[in-house]
């Protein structure tokens, strides 16, 4: 940041506006008018008039899907962005949209409203900011599964990450204490929500992706296995003797009746049914390029005394639960790889797999 060693100040003038030909950053512009004037329009014959964007790139390479090319945030998007102001101009340049977004709101924490002048003031001027991430994974991690927050909730969220510049939602949307998300080819999974009116349907989850979108915000969906899925995946797709022995629902308090520790069965035929219909409709409804597949806390006393497991894993050659809990791993990526995502799993995955993990998995 670069301000003059006799700074001065500089007022907003009465017809403030954006100067962009770009629809995206024009809505952007509209909320932003809204935030930064709390207090009445401005109201001063003099200062700055325009906010300019110069944006090197508008070409979108990833679009939010069937809304008319809208851009959508990846991970390799650039947030890169110079703020100049002076006593009566201020320009955003940026290589893409997300910059300029970034910028925006860098600019609208420099106005202040002055009480006593009654007036929108930019102090320190002339000033220049060149601003871009360290990290370009930012994040915050919302689990609604536990415990359900409404699409406006998260709408509030996903403002309040704008401000300190996040730019991923980590949706931790379902776990064994609830499946609130609209499955379509299996209805009845959303029967396991904690009621009729807290669960998500599609068009809730497309609606908030655009609303994060809008903001510069990536939205990835977690969809944790093969423990944290409890009955709320529905008990067909558990070992059969889940709920008689005590190694395996002991370890954590039920909580509305759902043990919380107690992972599927992977060589039930039921069980992938559910995990691919599953990761088949997020896949369509997520459109980042990841997708996070949990893998952590796996009891895996619940399988050590099953028989049917055990029958399994000596037809199959299993020596370990190990094997097994790779098994559902590796099974796992390949629905979702095969959809187009990149994998992220928990660090206990690594821990207990290692470089038995696909190479393309990301570690979290």
């Amino acid at each position: 940041m670069k301000v003059s060693p006799t700074p001065q100040p500089t007022t907003l003038q009465s017809q403030f506006s954006c100067e962009t030909t770009l629809p995206f950053l024009q809505a952007a512009c509209a909320r932003y008018t809204n935030i930064m004037f709390k207090h009445g329009q401005p109201t001063s014959l003099e200062g700055i008039q325009r906010l300019r964007f110069v944006v090197r790139n508008s070409t979108y390479v990833h679009t939010v899907p069937n809304n008319s090319g809208m851009p959508l945030p990846q991970e390799d998007m650039r947030e890169d962005y110079n703020l100049t102001v002076t006593k009566n101009s201020a320009t955003i340049t940026s290589t893409e949209v997300w910059g300029a977004l970034r910028g925006l709101e860098t600019f609208s924490q420099l106005v202040y409203f002055d009480f006593d002048i009654a007036q929108y003031v930019i102090y320190q001027i002339p000033l220049e900011i060149q601003d871009w991430p360290r990290f370009p994974f930012r994040g915050v991690l919302m689990d609604t599964s536990r415990h359900y927050q409404p699409v406006s909730s998260l709408q509030q969220l996903l403002d309040s990450m704008v401000y300190a510049k996040f730019n991923v939602l980590h949706w931790h949307i379902v776990d064994d204490q609830s499946f609130p998300l609209q499955i379509k080819a299996i209805p009845t999974l959303w029967e396991h929500a904690w009621s009729v009116q807290e669960r998500y349907s599609q068009n809730d989850v497309t609606r908030l992706v655009r609303y994060a979108a809008e903001r510069g915000i990536r939205v990835i969906p977690e969809f944790d296995g093969p423990g944290h899925m409890g009955t709320a995946w529905g008990t067909d797709i558990l070992p059969e003797n889940w709920n008689k022995i005590r190694d395996c629902n002991h370890r954590c308090p039920p909580v509305g009746g759902d043990p919380c520790d107690v992972p599927c069965d992977p060589t039930k035929n039921r069980t992938w049914v559910k995990v691919n219909a599953v990761l088949t409709e997020a896949a369509k409804i997520f459109p980042d390029t990841y997708m996070h597949l949990g893998g952590d806390e796996v009891e895996e006393a619940c399988w050590k005394h099953s028989p049917s497991i055990k029958q399994w894993m000596q037809q199959h050659g299993y020596t370990t639960y190990t094997q097994l809990y790779e098994y559902y791993i590796r099974r796992a990526h390949k629905i979702a790889t095969a959809r187009g995502k990149r994998c992220i799993n928990w660090e206990s995955v690594w821990v207990d797999l290692t470089t038995q993990l696909p190479k393309s998995t990301i570690t979290d």
